[in-house]
């Protein structure tokens, strides 16, 4: 997918609390490539947004810092494209017997 504004808003937000979490743990970047196996400079990138991250990725990072990833989606109720998804959804779900 093609950042576009809102993606590279996102990323950059993201970075920014993951190296607020990296300083708060007394790790350096170089600390935190190790870990993941990764060089300086991709931690870099990574605090500062230039990097868009998958959830596996975020994931694996929040691990490296010694913490959990935790999501929190906030939709607005009433919406109906989410209504439609979610209603789809429901359908595919397995009935318990």
């Amino acid at each position: 997918m093609p950042r576009t504004t809102s993606s590279i808003a996102y990323s950059e937000m993201i970075g920014a609390v993951l190296r607020a979490r990296r300083v708060e743990a007394g790790l350096t970047q170089a600390q935190v490539g190790e870990r993941l196996d990764v060089g300086q400079s991709y931690i870099n990138r990574m605090e500062t947004g230039r990097i868009n991250m998958t959830i596996g990725q975020l994931g694996r990072v929040c691990e490296a810092l010694g913490g959990t990833l935790r999501v929190r989606l906030d939709v607005p109720e009433g919406d109906p494209l989410l209504d439609r998804m979610l209603d789809g959804a429901r359908g595919r779900q397995a009935t318990p017997t």
